[in-house]
């Protein structure tokens, strides 16, 4: 056990610079909220993060890892495979839901909307199936705002464990936290592992 005196936040990043992952506490003051120090080492750690949530009873037994299918999204897998190898493992993808404002904005009828929708949702599946190959996981396809659907998702299959890459395929490489992975911190109850990007990452 180490003892440092300066700012919380910098410190901890600054012992973990050489560790593959990083492991805080949500808060010192109420374990459902995710504090200001937590929050900062999520942000500027260089490893792999997992802030619990929860006291820690047993292994991680039902796992959730939120993926965007972009290659940002392997890091997610392979963090969730590493800290919980033998947890059932769900794969979610959730479709974004600005097209059908979009498209509605732009006149179309409700009904060439809700078709459009179920066809992009036929193709989120198969490309989900083909997400991971080799990963043994229940693959699911969300329709809605994505950090209520990874939240209503994670309740429902009573998770312990939500992975998510810390940016995805949307952000710049001036992101060091995307805004899916930010509002996990807060939106699920269960402990949250962050999988830090490469810097060397580029949006396809």
């Amino acid at each position: 056990m180490l003892g440092r005196k300066g700012n919380p936040a910098w410190e901890i990043v600054k012992e973990g610079k050489t560790a593959d992952l990083v492991v805080v506490g949500s808060s010192s003051v109420d374990s459902t909220r995710v504090g200001p120090v937590t929050r900062r080492v999520a942000e500027m750690a260089r490893s792999d993060v997992v802030v619990v949530k929860r006291h820690p009873r047993a292994d991680y037994r039902r796992v959730l890892i939120t993926v965007d299918l972009s290659p940002a999204s392997s890091w997610a897998v392979e963090l969730a495979q590493r800290l919980a190898p033998r947890a059932e493992k769900t794969l979610l993808f959730v479709l974004p839901t600005r097209s059908d404002l979009m498209m509605a904005s732009a006149g179309m009828f409700p009904e060439e909307i809700e078709l459009d929708r179920k066809r992009r949702i036929a193709a989120a599946k198969q490309r989900l199936e083909e997400f991971a190959p080799g990963v043994d996981a229940r693959r699911v396809v969300g329709d809605g705002p994505v950090l209520e659907v990874v939240a209503e998702t994670a309740r429902k299959r009573s998770t312990d464990l939500v992975v998510a890459a810390s940016r995805g395929a949307g952000a710049t490489r001036m992101v060091l936290l995307g805004s899916v992975a930010e509002g996990l911190l807060e939106a699920v109850p269960s402990d949250v592992a962050l999988a830090r990007v490469s810097a060397t990452f580029r949006r396809p």
